[in-house]
């Protein structure tokens, strides 16, 4: 199917400078103000793609600013603003230069030499004072990010993914549909796929599905779906596999490519009937939540796949089958698999007598296992564990996304790497381009943090570090240092681990003696989890309401409890 769209774009663009100087006081501003006016004309669901509407003016505007300031000749201001990146990626420091006084305000980092670690982005305030034979710090911060750490060998990277029927991160909800242990949605072809040629499309089954959309306050759709029942999916929505047969597997999750078909379809609504502002039909579902979730799971009933003029309906589809392990080309020799059955302590190879009726077969390039195993396997705590190694192409590494600016340190074969001579990084995206090429030996280790929330990673509690050094260089390099870590915030309801405390104390010296150099380190710590597996104690469920019910044979007592 060919569409047409014409984009009609004008952009202006302003460059900032300014500059505010007094006899104490110096501020300077540059950047960036920029503003873009589109106009859509053609296919109103490839231009829905593009975020704009068939003969509709759109305004989109963004701000970069660079801001330095001087004040009473020891305050220094640094600040970066983006409007077009997240709040991680702002940065603000006010800085504190007078001997011997020296201090941080706002966002910074520390380094190996003071924590014991690669950078940590922190967010909060540093004071130092360095006397004539002295120096002592203090630091009260919040930890901005999560560290992590990624090794890369060669051509090719190493992975694990582990599939199950629990969320790892949020275990009260099932597994995300690229890791559970179903896996994903399959169907053997009636006829083979030809590339290039065949073209799998969506489509929703019309009887019945007016009723359906009714009770969800939808049912002004079926005026688009009438019309216009189907949509091509995505070429990464799905993934045809040459097994015995041609083998049509979902890649993306059903209830993501359902959402997206009724997005579309208010979207055509809106079009259709030219409707703008606040009589624009809306999405009135919350993304994840349990209403969305009932009403996607229902509308399953009504979906399936039409290729090549044969229909296999979601409802129909097998699953237990096989496992995408997210990358391809595969090294087969590196595959590792590690069963956990229902009940079991732990796991164990698949290669043990005790799962002699098991088997699987890879297929390397498309990165997929075929499993075969016993149906009492699929209990609800079973899991499959799987490590390997695959080819990668080029000098890319992708760390995912929303890396903490500046928090990365990379290593080739041990030896620490510069960021702009040696490799470059997109810290929203997490892409690192080496400009060396790996050899077969090389080995590339990055550490790095990931930011909390958002896009970025999961966190329970916000963490915080309290602490400080002595030095006194002049007593044989006598140094103390103490450091608190701890998390803050009560656990709610959902949480799974209790806050955790973590207490480091160290004592380095070093100096000559006799023309021999020696050096003496002590070191103590103390990481304080709650007794047990560190999981949240259960309350008692909570009683919130109290009713009586009549009912024909008798009366009731109803209690509303929060577990």
């Amino acid at each position: 199917m060919k569409r047409t769209i014409f984009l009609l774009m004008l952009g202006l663009a302003f460059t900032l400078w300014g500059q505010e100087q007094t006899g104490s006081f110096t501020l300077e501003v540059t950047g960036q103000k920029t503003w873009t006016i589109s106009y859509g004309i053609g296919d109103p669901g490839a231009l829905a793609s593009e975020g704009l509407y068939p003969g509709q003016l759109s305004l989109d505007q963004s701000l970069r600013a660079d801001i330095t300031g001087t004040a009473l000749g020891f305050l220094t201001l640094e600040a970066n603003f983006d409007d077009q990146l997240g709040p991680g990626f702002q940065h603000f420091v006010l800085k504190l230069e007078q001997p011997p006084w020296r201090g941080l305000l706002g966002d910074f980092y520390v380094g190996r030499g003071e924590l014991g670690v690669y950078n940590k982005k922190l967010l909060g305030v540093k004071v130092s004072y360095e006397g004539d034979t002295f120096t002592v710090s203090a630091l009260g911060a919040r930890l901005e990010g999560i560290s992590e750490s990624r090794t890369f060998r060669g051509q090719a990277a190493q992975a694990e993914i582990t599939f199950s029927y629990h969320d790892p991160e949020q275990p009260w909800l099932p597994a995300p549909y690229a890791v559970n242990l179903d896996g994903p949605y399959f169907w053997p072809l009636k006829a083979p796929f030809v590339e290039g040629f065949s073209q799998p499309k969506l489509i929703l089954r019309t009887d019945g599905l007016d009723g359906y959309l009714v009770d969800y306050g939808l049912g002004y759709l079926m005026e688009v779906l009438a019309e216009q029942p189907g949509s091509e999916l995505a070429e990464g929505a799905y993934l045809v596999l040459r097994d015995t047969g041609d083998v049509l597997l979902l890649k993306s999750p059903p209830d993501g490519i359902l959402r997206n078909r009724i997005r579309e379809a208010i979207d055509a609504y809106n079009d259709l009937h030219g409707l703008a502002g606040q009589d624009r039909k809306r999405y009135p579902f919350v993304t994840g939540g349990e209403l969305e979730r009932a009403f996607l799971q229902g509308l399953e009933a009504y979906a399936q796949v039409e290729l090549d003029q044969e229909v296999y309906p979601f409802a129909e589809a097998g699953r237990r089958r096989y496992l995408l392990l997210g990358e391809k080309d595969v090294i087969e020799d590196s595959l590792a698999i590690e069963l956990l059955p229902p009940g079991a302590d732990g796991f164990r190879p698949i290669d043990d007598p005790a799962f002699a009726d098991y088997s699987w077969d890879l297929y390397p390039e498309e990165g997929v296992i075929k499993i075969q195993f016993p149906e009492e396997f699929f209990g609800d705590d079973a899991a499959v564990h799987v490590t390997f190694r695959y080819q990668r192409a080029g000098d890319v590494f992708m760390l995912g996304l929303s890396v903490v600016p500046g928090s990365e340190r990379v290593y080739l074969n041990g030896e620490p790497l510069t960021r702009g001579t040696d490799y470059t990084i997109d810290y929203e995206t997490g892409m690192l381009v080496l400009f060396v090429t790996l050899t077969e030996d090389d080995e590339l280790k990055v550490d790095f943090e990931r930011q909390r929330g958002g896009l970025g990673g999961y966190a329970e509690y916000e963490r915080v570090f309290l602490g400080g050094t002595l030095s006194v260089p002049g007593y044989e390099d006598f140094k103390l240092s103490l450091w608190r870590a701890l998390d803050l915030g009560k656990p709610g309801p959902t949480t799974r681990t209790m806050p955790n405390t973590h207490t480091v104390a160290a004592l380095s010296m070093g100096g000559e003696s006799a023309g021999w150099q020696y050096f003496l380190s002590f070191g103590a710590s103390e990481n304080v989890f709650p007794p047990g597996d560190n999981e949240r104690i259960a309350a008692p469920n909570r009683v919130n309401d109290i009713a009586v019910v009549e009912a024909p044979d008798g009366q009731y007592v109803v209690f509303a409890h929060q577990n």
